[in-house]
């Protein structure tokens, strides 16, 4: 909607070599045919279009390239531009930066990032991009917007270009926010190219991205999404977006909350909204949190599939890592009942973390196999800024921001400490675990059965094609 405001806005995700996840604090390379909405760009879409005239750019889903991305910009003429940027990319996007704004007519745009390198190293990449003029730690703020309309300074939640010292760049505090709800205009999802993002959990058309909580509160050591205490979405406020949605014909729902599952009664008032209206849906959950009850509750609103991380089939690694907040004998209670109860599920699995020998790995995959379930995801650690693991994985070396001045990747693998012992192996055991999970005749009959259509069919093959480029064949180079 236009305004009367001088400033032009995009919101960008930048072109790029591979297909990559830079949102909601992740990074990384997509390990299937998968990308969905950008929803840190997505959440801007709603707060900023009541006061400026916005406009959408994914080069990614709309397949541009560098040469027609800028193309495209200069036409547009912005006075801002809102974008995405990913440790997985940065390096990418600094030159693809450089190069739009060189090629700027008249009076470049200011230029403001988003992402998880933004969020733990954002005073860091100001000084390798002296053309960047703000980065934008907390996608749910309303600080860019209120600095465009109102002139304000810098914030917790806002970095700017010469003011940096003045602003306060760290997580929040957890007694701060650990109580608080959050709320958000109605994001402007027909902005987005609804029809070309692509998720293979999707079951039935045309999905949306959606969250009901941002930031975790389970403490695992090497996750980004331990910096973001744990906040809740209002519940009407969630309300109003999925009757939007459904106004725009969306009938299935991607909750990318980091933990969709933080507590039985937040689950339960989330289900009590879904549940008349709907919606098929599938999230990410947590095993302590998955008892018979809850995941009857989950199905009766609409859940599909849950993705959980199970992480490792060692208990001591589980103890050292999640502080006992997982067993092994607690993934299997929580896959059974999934299972019992018709959900699917998704594993995510982490390899090769400090200490672990090569027979702990092979010991994960075992229990991946053991475990019964659909899918599985299988990640290479790599040190995420920011985080305690990071900090003590490269301590008395160049500092935890230093080395991780690289494209870390922790799909392919590639990032991790340079001349790191067993980085290959590691690797070769990654792409092992998945050869021996998706090649098994059972799994391999059981997804073909799932399919009902030529159409779904011709997505698994496609989908089935990049998850054995990527992650089955031997490495030759960076993939990234």
């Amino acid at each position: 909607i236009p305004s009367s405001s001088p400033y032009t806005l995009i919101l960008l995700a930048p072109p790029g070599k591979d297909l990559y996840i830079r949102d909601n604090y992740c990074s990384y390379t997509a390990k299937t045919n998968c990308y969905w909405t950008p929803l840190d760009l997505l959440v801007q879409s709603g707060i900023l279009r009541d006061q400026f005239s916005t406009e959408v750019l994914d080069c990614l889903a709309l397949g541009l390239d560098r040469r027609q991305a800028i193309d495209t910009i200069r036409k547009k003429k912005p006075t801002v531009i809102l974008a995405l940027t990913g440790m997985v990319s940065w390096k990418e996007d600094e030159e693809f930066f450089r190069q739009l704004l060189q090629r700027s007519q008249g009076r470049r745009p200011a230029l403001f990032v988003m992402g998880d390198v933004a969020l733990t190293a954002g005073r860091e990449l100001m000084h390798q991009w002296e053309f960047l003029d703000g980065c934008l730690l907390d996608y749910t703020s309303r600080s860019l917007a209120d600095y465009l309309s109102a002139g304000t300074g810098p914030s917790k939640d806002l970095l700017l270009r010469g003011k940096e010292e003045s602003s306060n760049q760290s997580a929040p505090d957890p007694e701060e926010v650990s109580a608080k709800y959050f709320r958000y205009p109605v994001p402007d999802h027909r902005a987005f190219p609804l029809s070309r993002y692509r998720h293979p959990l999707v079951r039935s058309g045309r999905f949306a991205t959606v969250i009901s909580s941002l930031g975790c509160n389970m403490g695992c050591s090497f996750c980004v999404d331990s910096l973001i205490p744990l906040r809740l979405r209002q519940t009407e406020n969630l309300y109003e977006e999925l009757v939007y949605l459904r106004t725009l014909g969306i009938r299935e729902l991607y909750f990318y909350d980091p933990m969709f599952t933080s507590s039985k009664h937040r689950i339960s008032e989330v289900c009590d909204v879904l549940e008349p209206m709907g919606f098929s849906w599938f999230c990410n959950a947590h095993v302590r949190m998955l008892d018979e009850e809850t995941i009857r509750k989950m199905k009766a609103a609409g859940c599909h599939t849950v993705m959980v991380g199970f992480e490792s089939g060692n208990d001591s690694t589980l103890q050292k890592y999640k502080g006992g907040r997982v067993s092994t004998s607690a993934s299997r209670d929580a896959a059974r009942l999934l299972k019992k109860a018709g959900i699917s599920t998704l594993g995510y699995f982490m390899l090769g973390l400090p200490g672990e020998t090569e027979k702990d790995i092979l010991n994960t995959i075992d229990f991946s196999l053991a475990l019964s379930i659909d899918y599985a995801s299988f990640n290479i650690y790599s040190p995420v800024a920011g985080t305690s693991l990071a900090a003590e994985s490269l301590s008395g070396t160049q500092g935890a921001t230093g080395d991780l001045w690289k494209q870390m990747d922790r799909t392919t693998g590639s990032g991790t400490m340079e001349g790191e012992p067993g980085q290959s192996a590691r690797d070769q055991l990654r792409r092992l675990a998945y050869r021996r999970f998706y090649l098994r005749p059972s799994c391999m009959l059981r997804q073909l059965a799932s399919k009902r259509s030529p159409g779904s069919l011709l997505k698994m093959t496609s989908d089935f094609a990049r998850l054995a480029r990527v992650n089955m064949t031997s490495r030759r180079g960076n993939t990234s």
